[in-house]
């Protein structure tokens, strides 16, 4: 039960429970409590969902800029608030729209195509610089049978640390302010599993090829790729955070054709420089 004065202005809540173990002759000024939290109706929807979310509140009161008392928001309207923003972050993130039930083919098509575009783009960006690298790649063709694993382990990487992190912010549960200690996590996190990685990409590629300048040189890129996929998925999200664009944008095609790029010139030129014996 919230409280409020003869002008409508709140100045506290009182707990049901409260009330009903107090005399009946007892003021309501002397067992309210007093400041409740409150928020006003030109806060974002998501922001107000954090904010009950955060506090563990079951009703949330709305004051205009007087502190009268205009409304009141219950948690199941939180729940509806956070499927609805959940829904739309994952769209975004797979670059596509949220609205599926009576939409025509054509809308979807032109909701998906921006991305895809972006993604075409980005590919033919790594067929140019597959194009300058082809003197390496005709040296030691062995080179590009793990193409395609190191650029999806770069993409994958990207995409669950940067969903992380747009989650984290969805919740408030990220402190866009704290990037340092975000990027130690992941760079922590990214060796370990890079490691591991490489250290299995490097026994395949032995019994495959039977290399080991070879196996060496993929193993040593798949930990600098992975590591700066990393970094990427979580500075970006945070970046447009700080901007104030969508961090939700920053997944999906973004990320993984960005990183798919970076991957080959990554492993390519460690395999040029490193490789001479080989490739030379």
């Amino acid at each position: 039960i919230y409280v409020t004065d003869p002008e409508g202005r709140l100045v506290g809540r009182l707990p049901l429970v409260e009330m009903l173990m107090q005399p009946w002759s007892r003021p309501v000024a002397e067992v309210m409590e007093q400041d409740p939290h409150h928020v006003t109706p030109d806060l974002d929807q998501e922001q107000v969902a954090q904010f009950v979310r955060t506090h563990e509140l079951i009703t949330l009161p709305v004051v205009d800029g007087a502190d009268r008392m205009v409304g009141v928001i219950h948690a199941d309207d939180v729940h509806d608030v956070l499927e609805e923003e959940a829904t739309e972050d994952i769209a975004q993130m797979a670059g596509t729209s949220e609205e599926l039930g009576e939409t025509s083919p054509f809308k979807v098509a032109r909701a998906r195509l921006p991305w895809l575009l972006v993604a075409l783009c980005g590919q033919l960006g790594s067929v140019v610089l597959l194009e300058h690298f082809e003197g390496t790649l005709r040296s030691a063709v062995a080179l590009s049978f793990f193409i395609p694993a190191i650029m999806a382990m770069g993409g994958n990487t990207g995409i669950q640390t940067s969903s992380v992190i747009v989650r984290g912010l969805a919740t408030g549960e990220v402190n866009v302010y704290q990037v340092g200690r975000y990027l130690l996590r992941e760079l922590v996190t990214s060796l370990m599993t890079g490691g591991l990685i490489a250290s299995a990409l490097f026994a395949v590629s032995m019994l495959l090829v039977g290399n080991w300048e070879l196996a060496s040189v993929l193993a040593l890129s798949m930990v600098t790729v992975t590591i700066f996929a990393a970094c990427v998925g979580t500075t970006i999200p945070l970046m447009l955070h700080r901007l104030g664009v969508d961090p939700a944008l920053a997944t999906g095609p973004f990320i993984t054709t960005f990183n798919d790029v970076t991957a080959i010139v990554i492993y390519l030129g460690m395999a040029t420089l490193l490789l001479s014996g080989i490739t030379g």
